[in-house]
């Protein structure tokens, strides 16, 4: 998968094994910030973000709006 990516740019399965560190994933991905930005106005409070995408597409948690509890 590294190697592919590297070479032919291909993009791996996100189901599958996907060896690729963070960088290497924006590398394949050029709008990959205006994704995350588009995911933060829609899930502030990232309920759709687990280890997973959080590492792969480099969500961090202090980005993470947690809403006010109900008084």
């Amino acid at each position: 998968a590294k190697t592919m990516a590297r070479t032919l740019g291909a993009r791996p399965h996100w189901g599958k094994l996907c060896p690729l560190q963070t960088e290497e994933v924006g590398a394949l991905y050029p709008r990959l910030s205006e994704f995350r930005r588009i995911c933060r106005s829609i899930d502030p409070a990232q309920v759709f973000v687990n280890d997973f995408a959080r590492l792969m597409l480099g969500f961090d948690r202090a980005d993470r709006k947690v809403p006010d509890p109900i008084k």
